[in-house]
């Protein structure tokens, strides 16, 4: 959301950054507090092992929709076999371990994307309370367990952060990666041709290759078995988009308010001028108080003890990465940081399309990081030091606010 040029003649890559060893070691820190605190706790009984019983099948020699029916692809059942194998006598254990690690990967991701795209690469002190705070959203959704949309949301954030580090292997890789979140749930296919358009790949055979191999890979094997019939049956079995993927945006009412508030946070971020000095000087450190506010409202409102989580919420999170990556839109000659405020909208929208979990929330923490780093981007040279001492303050209360309602859980 903030707003760079770019020289025609270079094609920027963005790698991580400086520090994003210790980013990383900040969120696997969290895996391993989790992991001892909460994996031994509880059970969903709904769909606690789903996934897992697929992997069992594979293991077995079934072949996927031929010999047992899935209406989505069967990815992260192939991508969960190592928690039978590993896990042995503590497969559920050794599951919502890897569940721990998939979520704190992807928001390391994002946020090395974010700190990439809007030019904060050396804004690393604030990174690692938001990195926490995002690790905690984006878990407080669900039941620690393995999971398609999880499994689509760290590969498709991996992705995009591979194809982005430029170089011919790790652009193979980052779009093959983000391919693969499709044959987990077929709800990330539009994140396929998506992220070719976003990194400017269009014209290049390779890169549509690329995105496009792992879901080729998947048909060709199955047809090799004489599954495609029962693949195509079973695939369009699912029907009611507009029920699952527009109409719960269009009656929450906090999707709505987050898309006008995101407008006017960045809108108010981009018109103040504090050279010159008066009220409009005044109007970004406004707007980056308001976001914090209601940041820190949502994380307010999740308490699992009084069954109130972060579902709802999401929406507003949602709204706001949405507003105001729409308010930068042909801002500048080029919009550096704008493909990601659109992929993760994107993939935020992708992982609510659901029969029974109809919400943005799986990927509540990719939008806080970019939420918060975007807003911060879009703070001008001069006031960027103080408004990361500002925002290390805010995330540091919202993260306190959150702590003891995400325990709860």
């Amino acid at each position: 959301m903030a707003v760079l040029v770019e020289s025609p003649a270079i094609r920027r890559t963005y790698a991580p950054g400086p520090g994003w060893p210790w980013r990383l070691l900040t969120l696997l820190a969290c895996v391993l507090a989790a992991h001892l605190l909460l994996s031994s706790l509880g059970f969903n009984p709904t769909d606690d092992g789903f996934i897992l019983a697929q992997s069992r099948r594979i293991l077995s020699g079934e072949i996927p929709h031929r010999d047992f029916i899935s209406i989505r692809p069967v990815g992260s059942a192939y991508l969960h076999v190592v928690d039978l194998v590993l896990g042995g006598e503590r497969t559920f254990l050794a599951s919502r371990l890897i569940y721990w690690l998939e979520v704190a990967i992807a928001c390391w991701a994002w946020l090395e994307i974010a700190l990439a795209r809007t030019g904060l690469r050396d804004a690393a002190r604030m990174t690692l309370p938001v990195g926490v705070l995002a690790f905690m959203l984006s878990t407080h959704a669900f039941p620690p367990m393995a999971w398609h949309t999880v499994d689509g949301i760290l590969l498709a954030s991996a992705g995009f952060l591979l194809v982005g580090c430029g170089g011919r292997g790790a652009t193979w890789l980052g779009y093959g990666l983000i391919g693969a979140s499709a044959v987990c749930k077929q709800n990330f296919l539009p994140l396929l041709p998506l992220a070719v358009f976003l990194q400017r790949d269009a014209r290049r055979p390779s890169a549509w290759a690329a995105v496009m191999s792992v879901p080729a890979l998947y048909l060709l094997g199955l047809a090799s078995f004489g599954a495609t019939q029962d693949l195509r049956t079973q695939l369009t079995a699912m029907t009611g988009f507009q029920e699952s993927g527009l109409q719960p945006y269009l009656k929450a009412p906090w999707f709505a308010a987050g898309l006008a508030l995101g407008a006017l946070i960045a809108g108010a971020c981009r018109l103040g001028q504090p050279r010159s000095g008066g009220p409009r000087a005044a109007l970004p450190w406004t707007a980056s108080i308001l976001m914090w506010a209601l940041l820190a409202v949502a994380a307010r409102r999740m308490d699992a003890g009084n069954f109130q989580f972060i579902d709802h919420d999401a929406f507003l999170l949602l709204g706001l990465v949405t507003g105001a990556t729409l308010a930068t839109l042909g801002h500048g000659a080029s919009v550096v940081a704008f493909p990601a405020g659109v992929f993760v909208v994107a993939l935020a929208w992708c992982s609510g399309i659901s029969k029974g979990y109809q919400t943005p929330a799986h990927a509540a923490g990719p939008l806080t990081i970019m939420l918060i780093l975007g807003v911060l981007g879009l703070f001008e040279e001069g006031m960027r030091a103080r408004a990361e001492r500002v925002g290390l303050a805010c995330a540091v209360v919202v993260l306190a606010i959150v702590t003891p309602h995400w325990w709860s859980a």
